[in-house]
């Protein structure tokens, strides 16, 4: 089979994907199909053969290997000889995407798919001081739901979320909020004794 590769980088590596109908005269069709090899990979399916990567990205096995090997000397995939997997070096490529975005931002999503699976509300809080302030959150579909909004603060001692974050501080860190915190006794159950806070925390 013969292959033609455009000066600009525009090659005819195989059929073009269906999606996107026609494209600009500035679209790299080269750079599309590497990034469908990387794409190829995933939980499933972490090593590939030449074959299968040809097969997941759409493209023919000569083009494949010729990315596949690009990709190898590039540091962004490792071959044993028959199969191919990506290597660490992937991540830079959403690193910048990623270091953009904020912690409520990454968390969204995750709680979304949580709330679908249980059916409650739920939220992800920080720790500040002697509180934890919630900077996502995703209610319930309900007809009654109580709403709290992104900012509510709540006691650390006090709170089933609060307790969560101090189990997980450090010791020197977790004896400095002890002995600054102010462990009110907000009900009637409120713990307030710190050596019981640490064990139940």
């Amino acid at each position: 089979m013969a292959t033609t590769q455009a000066s600009d980088g525009r090659g005819s590596d195989g059929p073009a994907p269906a999606k996107g109908g026609r494209r600009g005269s500035d679209f790299v069709q080269s750079l599309e199909r590497g990034l469908a090899v990387i794409r190829a990979f995933g939980p499933d399916q972490p090593r590939l053969t030449l074959s299968e990567v040809a097969r997941e990205a759409g493209i023919t096995r000569a083009a494949a290997r010729r990315f596949l090997l690009t990709l190898v000397e590039l540091g962004y995939v490792r071959s044993d000889g028959r199969e191919f997997s990506l290597r660490p070096r992937v991540l830079e490529l959403g690193y910048a995407y990623l270091s953009g975005m904020s912690l409520p931002d990454v968390a969204y999503p995750h709680i979304q798919e949580l709330v679908d699976k249980v059916r409650e509300s739920s939220s992800v809080a920080v720790l500040d001081g002697d509180e934890i302030v919630d900077i996502a959150r995703v209610p319930a579909k309900r007809i009654m739901t109580v709403s709290l909004p992104v900012g509510t603060r709540f006691r650390a001692h006090a709170s089933s979320k609060g307790r969560v974050l101090l189990a997980n501080l450090p010791a020197p860190e977790l004896d400095t909020y002890f002995s600054t915190a102010h462990l009110d006794q907000l009900t009637s159950n409120t713990v307030t004794d710190p050596a019981r806070l640490r064990v139940i925390s």
